[in-house]
């Protein structure tokens, strides 16, 4: 069963790859997992923690799985075999990503799968792949990404769009634009300067802001149909890779030096004689706070001291959210107690369930990266995240959560409740509040592959 090649390739670009088995998200130890995501081995034993494989061997077991786990559920899709590769791949890419088991389920994928049923409505199937990006949530802006790859995978293989390019357009780049290009390129959703640059811009230019400006359509890859932009979406979603995005933004540059010239007036050294907007994008980002999070460490704690650390991290990030629910130095033993007597701490879904019984919202996930991070406190929340703890920075091991309260530096501020990792856990446990992890250490331990970091965001 031969396995679509592009959908390989969306596949690599969006999952992590590791060479050495780690702990599960979830439970905090079996099933090992490794390479693309996989926890068992061509011949079908478990991986053992710390196992290492070749990227060959990686890359093979990511085809096989591919061919064994996700195309036979897929072959189901009516008129699979008149698919293109890209077609083929788009939708591959997709069921890794949630499961083969979508095909033909009308409750919980409704749009996708009438999109595929009939091919009068393929041209409906990018639309449909982009509902599945759990808006609202901070895993949306990765997903809307992975939704987006897919959906031009499968307009490419129906012919109709451009493919993007493989290499750098710095030559039509340089052509087509003077300002805009570089705001498009670097801007970041997560920058609240930035947000606020696209608002002064989007109030400013209000005529290029519609579904059938010349440059919105070139944006969409032809599409005349797809309501008034939003800004926001048009500037997190640039790529200089994709042919359309760069000659759209030359259209909308030349289109304002016509109607809105003052917008595009920029020194290049930042001053009063910048647009508005322009002044603001490139202001410094305000740092958020360290939040005063009170420390609860687990070695106190009346039972399972040496594996709950889940719940008296959650347990701090609900003192501080509801101040006076957990009171005392051992407040987090009242949390400990009600997380047992609705399952286990290591139980993710058993945390949710108890902080919802408090009055605060959550959700855990396994996708998340330093933006995500930063969203969070500059919004006045902590993060629980799953760290390896132990072993060195070059082959961490382990699996331990702690709460992230702030930024200093290049590094983030922790209460760690079992004490420091700086110290190897090795000092007293009171080491472990405000501590600081640098980024390099948490990249290593948190989320080596760039957004695989597991944690829990409250909403």
């Amino acid at each position: 069963m031969t396995v679509p090649a592009p959908g390989l390739a969306l596949i690599k670009e969006f999952e992590g790859c590791r060479l050495t088995a780690y702990p599960d998200p979830l439970s905090g130890g079996k099933p090992y997992t490794c390479g693309w995501g996989s926890t068992r081995k061509k011949d079908g034993s478990p991986f053992v923690l710390g196992e290492k494989i070749t990227q060959d061997y990686a890359d093979d077991l990511l085809v096989e799985e591919c061919e064994k786990h996700f195309l036979p559920a897929l072959k189901k899709i009516p008129h699979w075999a008149e698919m293109s590769p890209e077609q083929q791949g788009a939708i591959l890419s997709f069921a890794y990503n949630l499961g083969a088991g979508f095909v033909g389920d009308y409750g919980n994928f409704t749009s996708i799968n009438k999109a595929l049923e009939s091919k009068a409505a393929w041209k409906d199937v990018p639309a449909a792949l982009y509902k599945y990006r759990n808006p609202g949530t901070p895993v949306e802006a990765g997903l809307a990404r992975r939704r987006t790859a897919e959906g031009n995978a499968w307009k490419k293989g129906m012919g109709a769009s451009p493919a993007p390019a493989t290499t750098s357009n710095t030559t039509e780049v340089s052509k087509m634009s003077k300002v805009l290009i570089n705001f498009f390129k670097f801007y970041d959703e997560n920058n609240a300067n930035h947000v606020a640059a696209v608002a002064l811009l989007e109030a400013a230019i209000p005529e290029h802001l519609m579904e059938d400006s010349p440059w919105v359509v070139t944006y969409r890859g032809g599409n005349a149909n797809g309501g008034k932009p939003d800004l926001h979406a048009f500037f997190e979603h640039f790529s200089e890779r994709n042919a359309c995005h760069v000659k759209a933004v030359g259209q909308l540059e030349e289109a304002m030096a016509k109607t809105d010239p003052e917008c595009l007036v920029d020194d290049g050294a930042g001053g009063a004689t910048d647009a508005a907007w322009i002044e603001k994008y490139r202001a410094k980002p305000p740092i958020p706070p360290v939040l005063a999070v009170p420390y609860f460490n687990q070695v106190d704690n009346y039972r399972d001291a040496h594996r709950t650390c889940n719940s008296s991290s959650c347990a701090m990030c609900l003192e501080f959210l509801k101040p006076g629910t957990l009171k005392g130095e051992k407040g987090d033993d009242a949390y400990v107690q009600k997380v047992f007597a609705v399952g286990d701490t290591t139980d993710h879904a058993v945390q949710t369930k108890v902080l919802a019984s408090y009055g605060v919202k959550s959700h855990f996930s396994y996708n998340l990266g330093f933006a995500d991070l930063d969203k969070s406190l500059a919004a006045g929340k902590p993060c629980v995240i799953g760290i390896l703890h132990r072993g060195p920075i070059s082959a961490p091991t382990g699996g331990h959560m702690v709460v992230v309260i702030g930024k200093k530096g290049d590094g983030y501020v922790i209460n760690d409740p079992y004490g420091s990792c700086n110290d190897g856990y090795t000092g007293p446990v009171t080491n472990g509040k405000g501590t600081i992890y640098s980024k390099a250490m948490l990249k290593a331990r948190w989320c080596p592959g760039g957004n695989d970091g597991w944690g829990r965001i409250f909403d």
